[in-house]
């Protein structure tokens, strides 16, 4: 049977938008634009397709600045203290929380995983977790300069938005730096790397893991279940469609409206619905939330 709307569903459509609109206009979300978000919906014509939407909204997992705040003091104030007591460097925390914010040398230093562009979310995220934490800037580095200041660092930190595969963040350990080519995981195989992600998969941190060196420890921790399409039993979300039918349905949208796109479902086929309020827009979530190429035939709610 094609994709429907259940008996039991014709009202979830309106139940759901009235929710996103009372989160946005409680400022529980309120880094979502209304008008974006208005228009967004606008691109779902058919009663079916308004279905469809609404259990994209349903699954959204969107992280407000007050959060994403929340999740700083989190890492500063207990994550990054934690490991340090755990993996011996005891005497590092004498003072750690006001060492952090002075020009004053210190063997710990924060980077941040270099992204395929120039301003990238990793790099918004780390200018923001500087600011909310009042750190000073001489320890944020670059990886290059991380890499040529190796002996005057214990403890290497990354902070980041995203962890979905791990590929980006292997990239950097694995990347060459100075006259003796080493790897960056090399360079720092005698030392701490604590990689802070907010949201971490499953998968990504099985990946990381292979580094000795390095201890991964997320805010939040997502799984193959956190995929849109995920199912047991082959249904899809409303227990009625199967994943099948959905999967064609939510394909057929961009097919009608002449959007190719190479992949449709993100990075690895993860079809996540995460996104953070500081424009950083995984590229293992599902394009129908931010696909901006064509805005005639498409308005995104989300901007990359």
């Amino acid at each position: 049977m094609a994709f429907h709307i259940p008996e039991s569903g014709y009202h979830f459509f309106e139940q759901t938008v009235r929710k996103v609109q009372i989160l946005i206009s409680k400022k529980v979300w309120g880094e979502i634009d209304k008008l974006a978000f208005d228009t967004w919906l606008r691109n779902f014509n058919t009663d079916e397709e308004k279905y469809f939407a609404a259990h994209l909204l349903d699954a959204l997992i969107f992280r407000s600045d007050k959060m994403i705040n929340s999740s700083f003091f989190e890492i500063f104030y207990q994550t990054i203290p934690r490991i340090l007591k755990y993996k011996g460097y005891v005497s590092l925390l004498d003072d750690y929380h006001e060492k952090l914010k002075i020009k004053e040398p210190y063997s710990i230093k924060f980077v941040t995983v270099e992204k395929d562009s120039p301003g990238a979310s990793g790099d918004l995220f780390i200018r923001n977790f500087k600011k909310s934490l009042r750190i000073h800037k001489s320890h944020i580095i670059s990886l290059a300069k991380a890499a040529e200041i190796v002996d005057q660092i214990d403890v290497l930190v990354f902070i980041d938005d995203i962890t979905g595969t791990g590929t980006q963040f292997s990239a950097c350990l694995n990347k060459v730096y100075g006259k003796k080519g080493q790897r960056l995981c090399e360079i720092y195989s005698e030392k701490l790397i604590i990689y802070c992600p907010l949201v971490g998969h499953t998968k990504a941190l099985a990946k990381i893991s292979k580094f000795p060196s390095v201890y991964v420890s997320p805010v939040e921790v997502l799984s193959d279940e956190h995929s849109f399409f995920y199912s047991k039993n082959g249904l899809f979300r409303d227990g009625i469609n199967s994943v099948s039918d959905a999967l064609e349905f939510y394909k057929n949208i961009f097919i009608s409206r002449g959007i190719k796109l190479s992949g449709p479902l993100g990075f690895k086929k993860q079809a996540l619905t995460c996104f953070f309020s500081n424009a950083s827009v995984p590229n293992n979530s599902l394009p129908i939330f931010y696909y901006d190429e064509d805005e005639a035939k498409w308005k995104p709610i989300f901007r990359r």
